[in-house]
């Protein structure tokens, strides 16, 4: 398992993965900054998990769309949206069971599921961006409307 990136709560997931006796199964990488790098770590993913409630149409999970790999995200999170579930990504409960059962059930689909999500998923900027001004004309529009 490559866990990539750096966060608040790395030095406790080392901890945690040494006491189970797996660190030499997985490699912590740190910041990448190496698009080639990245970009390469996802094409040879199996899945991309990403469990974060809040981090708002996140680059990495359309960064792991292009690459073909499926992502694995909490249900009703930020990230999860425009995400169906056994089509174009994985949607599971913010458990560690849910998670772990999803991790389970979803490789053996992983290389469709990664192919649709390929296809799928908004990838650049403008297409995003095309997406957010939608969104934001539809709240004014229903802002307009309602009465004072």
């Amino acid at each position: 398992m490559v866990f990539a990136g750096k966060g608040s709560d790395e030095e406790e997931i080392k901890e945690f993965v040494n006491n189970l006796g797996l660190s030499s199964r997985c490699l912590f990488t740190g910041h990448i900054s190496d698009r080639e790098l990245l970009m390469s770590l996802y094409a040879q993913a199996d899945l991309f998990i990403f469990p974060s409630l809040y981090d708002n149409a996140p680059m990495v999970v359309r960064e792991a769309a292009a690459a073909g790999t499926p992502s694995l995200l909490l249900r009703n999170s930020c990230a999860a949206e425009g995400i169906t579930h056994d089509y174009n990504g994985f949607l599971c409960d913010n458990t560690p069971k849910s998670i772990a059962e999803c991790i389970s059930s979803s490789l053996p689909k992983a290389n469709q599921v990664g192919l649709n999500a390929q296809k799928t998923i908004p990838i650049s900027w403008s297409s995003i961006m095309i997406d957010v001004e939608s969104r934001y004309k539809n709240l004014i529009l229903k802002k307009k409307c309602v009465p004072l």
